[in-house]
């Protein structure tokens, strides 16, 4: 079995992240990986942190440098470097690889199967509907493409139960051709060395991208409600985007400067984590969040928004809280309380950090992913 893992990168999303802590551990298994990639004028920063951070452990990265994303020679490479290498899998992660590989598969006919690992579905779709299968257009072509995708597709596996049945009902794919696997993330993601982040005996963190799907503009509302009662309270957001000058005008508007730290793009996100008494998690959808498993790690509870697949890795009351989407006044009460009740909050990321341990560590991922291999 060697496997060849194809995605376009783009930014350091779930996909990529999950990938660059996926491939060293197969390969520590004796399981022989590599990667492909196209390079346009956009990612060649990130591809080189790829290669740099792939390159000691030995897992070649294949880079096809292309002027658009969908080309014939991306295409025309993939199917010569299985065909040269040898590889007997195809692993396809996000769209625009699995419109290349299917395509590839079609016209040129590589001697590999294709699997696709489902991370999510179009980003427009998930900012307005979450994952509402019913709300699918089958007339679009996104849609239609994705099915004749599946044409070409030996088997499927999802990150979460909750994007499995959206795949399933929506008609994408079959229930016999998909898996769940979930992400994992190893215990000691926490342990690593860092500067101290702590700005006040009250501190909530928010890591994610900076885009509207995300919440941070019902966050920044429920700390608005918060400020004055919590004298002390401190949010810091971590992370980059499209959003950010949104978001500072809004903090700006109701005067929150010095009661939010924007910290921009951060490679140990753990430092902010360790720090902060809770982890927000606002999004109005999410495929999986791994931002919980990082705040598990650093026995951190979290509050979330009751959507797909925050319900899934989240143990209301126990781990953390779940909250109605768009309840603002119940964030605020929810953050306030753990606030409030520090050793309750302590009690909560201890119980998280044993669902880590109990069901998704690394290790768990990775025997569960190998299997999944071994059985196409």
């Amino acid at each position: 079995m060697k496997i060849l893992f194809y995605l376009r990168i783009v930014v350091m999303g779930g996909a990529e992240h999950y990938l660059i802590r996926l491939l060293p551990e197969l390969k520590k298994r004796n399981i022989e990986v590599g990667f492909f990639c196209t390079r346009q004028s956009d990612n060649h920063q990130i591809i080189n942190d790829f290669i740099n951070h792939f390159e000691p452990h030995n897992i070649p990265v294949h880079v096809c440098d292309s002027s658009s994303v969908l080309s014939l020679k991306a295409a025309r490479m993939l199917a010569k470097t299985v065909s040269k290498e040898r590889y007997t899998i195809l692993s396809a992660h996000l769209m625009h690889a699995e419109i290349i590989c299917a395509f590839s598969k079609m016209v040129f006919r590589p001697p590999c199967k294709l699997v696709v690992t489902k991370h999510g579905y179009l980003q427009g779709f998930m900012d307005v509907y979450g994952l509402d299968p019913t709300k699918i257009n089958k007339l679009k072509p996104s849609y239609q493409v994705e099915k004749f995708v599946q044409n070409f597709v030996e088997k499927n596996f999802a990150v979460s139960k909750g994007l499995l049945e959206f795949y399933t009902r929506s008609g994408i794919c079959k229930s016999s051709k998909m898996e769940l696997i979930y992400y994992g993330l190893d215990a000691d993601f926490c342990n690593q060395a860092y500067t101290a982040t702590r700005y006040s005996d009250n501190q909530v963190v928010i890591v994610a991208r900076l885009k509207k799907f995300k919440g941070h503009r019902l966050l920044i509302t429920a700390i608005n409600i918060l400020h004055k009662e919590i004298p002390d309270l401190k949010l810091v957001i971590v992370g980059d985007g499209e959003e950010r000058d949104n978001l500072v005008s809004m903090v700006n508007q109701y005067q929150l400067n010095s009661r939010i730290i924007f910290t921009g793009h951060i490679d140990n996100v753990s430092a902010y984590i360790k720090d902060a008494d809770i982890v927000i998690a606002p999004s109005l959808s999410e495929p999986f969040g791994l931002v919980v498993l990082e705040a598990y790690s650093c026995s951190k509870p979290v509050i979330a928004f009751d959507v797909t697949a925050f319900n899934e890795n989240i143990v209301d009351n126990e781990t953390g809280y779940l909250v109605k989407p768009y309840d603002i006044e119940l964030l605020a009460g929810r953050i306030k309380w753990l606030l409030q009740n520090k050793a309750l909050a302590r009690q909560m990321g201890q119980k998280g950090k044993d669902l880590l341990l109990e069901k998704f560590t690394m290790a768990t991922c990775v025997e569960n992913t190998i299997e999944f291999f071994k059985r196409i």
